[in-house]
């Protein structure tokens, strides 16, 4: 990401993680079964493609940090089900 952001007008951060990570598992295969020189292409391709997938600007996007899991009214289930069933119907 640091080698397309430099060749490009944009900035790492601008660029997706994501689609970094999905385009290189691409050219992967690529890039370990040809020669040196289609290699460099091979790489020089993949850091024009990573400099293209940027973030999208979502502003306002804060979420609060929180715990979202509360306690429930019931034990937790400490035996297998079978048996707990089992002595429920008892």
């Amino acid at each position: 990401m640091w080698q397309a952001a430099s060749s490009s007008e944009y900035t790492t951060f601008q660029l997706s993680f994501q689609s970094t990570r999905q385009q290189f598992n691409q050219f992967l295969t690529l890039l370990a079964t040809t020669g040196k020189r289609q290699q460099r292409q091979w790489h020089q391709l993949l850091l024009e493609q990573v400099a293209t997938n940027l973030l999208t600007m979502r502003p306002d996007r804060s979420e609060p940090r929180v715990l979202k899991c509360r306690p429930k009214p019931y034990p937790r289930m400490q035996e297998p089900r079978s048996i707990l069933k089992s002595k429920q119907a008892r």
